[in-house]
């Protein structure tokens, strides 16, 4: 657009809010805005004085102009937590906002602070040769691995998702630690039931009773972005109502998770460059962020498991679920219920029993897992 075409916009703008015909979604200047557009226009083109003034000793004379409605450009609303991630949106969105950010960071800092702090009491009052590689204290009594996983639980999504990635390494953390981040995996504190029947109701249209007839009171299981209910299917009219596993996303857990990443990634940067590394951190953190917003819309999920389906649904020793599209949303997924035991649990025990052979095995198990 033109100098001209943008000052005749904004003074026809004006004028029309003037005459009382102000349309929807219009921006209305203050006149003194206006003046200067069209001084600006009279001086951009001859032709302009014909539409806005005459000329009596080169001043123009304002006439007025008929009432023209003109659509605004309404500005685009800046979203985070929705849709695929972007670095430069999301720390756009909460450069803007410090106040939760610190907020934020106050409470990162006092569970870390709160977490030291216990687990140096504990090693003070409980004998040291409980904290061997061998194992861990008594059930009964807590760990700073039990007492490090309570804290990831209460830092919210983003800080369990880092405490499932770390129970599959053992090259990284003692046994004690990957026993306790295991637990992370589904066993994490449910977030109110009537929170997950608004969200269930809000994202399918119709409330629970209408599409189910019956529905667990309580989660099956609970992990990091939502939590399973084992619910009956109403069927169609002749055809029985069929079981299946609800999955309902926590409230708020992408606003959440999009904060944590803009913190973590801060961090990430501050680490870089006061250690001077040259790996770069903060791209490591955008590309776990990328894979973990994808796993916030459970569309994507169901058509991971249609697709999968679909290339080895002929073989015996695999079965997938059935997918229920029409009740499946980005925050609700629905799928058919499946007994049996997860790959995770039924070799756990074996892997477990492993890793304790090798935090044992001193440096024979060392050198053959560097090779």
């Amino acid at each position: 657009m033109s100098g001209l075409q943008q000052c005749y916009s904004t003074t026809t703008r004006w004028t029309a809010c003037a005459a009382g015909a102000t349309p929807p979604a219009q921006v209305c200047l203050p006149p003194r805005r206006l003046n200067m557009s069209r001084q600006i226009l009279h001086t951009a083109s001859p032709l302009s004085h014909s539409r806005l003034s005459n000329h009596r000793g080169g001043l123009p004379i304002r006439q007025p102009l008929s009432t023209v409605a003109v659509k605004a450009v309404v500005p685009r609303v800046e979203q985070v937590g929705s849709g695929a991630y972007d670095a430069k949106t999301n720390n756009r969105y909460w450069e803007r906002r410090p106040v939760p950010m610190v907020s934020r960071l106050i409470v990162i800092g006092a569970e870390l602070t709160r977490w030291y702090a216990q687990s140096m009491l504990l090693k003070l009052k409980l004998n040291p040769q409980q904290y061997g590689k061998a194992g861990a204290p008594p059930d009964f009594a807590p760990t700073p691995a039990s007492l490090m996983r309570e804290m990831l639980c209460r830092l919210g999504p983003a800080f369990v998702k880092i405490g499932q990635a770390l129970s599959s390494r053992p090259d990284l953390l003692p046994p004690a630690y990957l026993m306790e981040f295991e637990q992370l995996q589904d066993r994490i504190p449910p977030f109110p039931n009537d929170q997950a029947f608004q969200v269930l109701e809000a994202e399918l249209g119709v409330s629970v009773s209408t599409l189910f007839s019956s529905f667990s009171p309580e989660p099956v299981a609970a992990a990091s972005l939502g939590q399973v209910y084992r619910a009956k299917l109403r069927g169609s009219p002749g055809q029985p109502d069929m079981d299946v596993a609800v999955k309902v996303q926590r409230p708020g857990v992408a606003q959440s998770i999009s904060l944590d990443v803009y913190i973590l990634r801060w961090a990430a940067a501050v680490l870089r460059q006061v250690r001077k590394l040259n790996t770069d951190l903060p791209a490591l953190v955008d590309e776990w962020a990328s894979s973990l917003f994808r796993e916030l819309d459970y569309r994507t999920e169901l058509d991971n498991a249609e697709r999968f389906k679909a290339l080895y649904s002929h073989m015996k020793e695999i079965y997938v679920p059935c997918m229920f599209k029409d009740f499946t949303t980005s925050q609700v997924l629905t799928m058919e219920w499946i007994d049996g035991v997860r790959l995770r649990s039924a070799s756990s025990a074996e892997r477990m029993e492993a890793v304790m052979r090798r935090a044992q095995g001193g440096s024979g198990s060392s050198s053959s897992s560097s090779s």
